[in-house]
């Protein structure tokens, strides 16, 4: 889809595209989810790096491109890239919500570990929420 995308773009016709990490914020509270899920037990070990925007930072970043004419792919998340498994233990320590286990023999849904940049954004003069 991104190529067939950016394959239409024309002079005329800019086409710009954000890759999102996961999304928080109002209506989106990652402790919220915690809070709501029941689980006791998550899937894999809590490796994985987080790759966090918050939902304000995607309005701004909405708002940029179309001031600026934004051309091409550009991804967006927040620098803060610790654990899941930190994550969620600050979230939960926090919160008080009770301290999350985890089961290797069970495979992440979060596919990957890779911390994402946000440099071609940030090059532009975006300045992201403190996470």
């Amino acid at each position: 889809t991104e190529n067939q995308l950016l394959n239409a773009m024309t002079d005329e016709l800019n086409i710009c595209i954000f890759r999102l990490g996961e999304i928080f914020g109002p209506g989106r509270l990652i402790e919220e989810r915690l809070k709501n899920s029941g689980r006791k037990t998550y899937p894999g070990d809590g490796q994985q790096y987080t790759n966090l925007i918050h939902r304000e930072d995607i309005t701004q970043a909405i708002d940029l491109a179309i001031q600026k004419g934004l051309r091409g792919i550009y991804n967006l998340c927040n620098d803060l890239h610790i654990s899941r498994k930190a994550f969620y233990e600050m979230l939960c320590q926090k919160f008080n919500i009770p301290t999350i286990q985890w089961d290797k023999q069970l495979s992440s849904p979060h596919g990957g570990n890779k911390r994402i940049s946000n440099q071609k954004l940030k090059n532009l003069g975006f300045q992201f929420m403190e996470a």
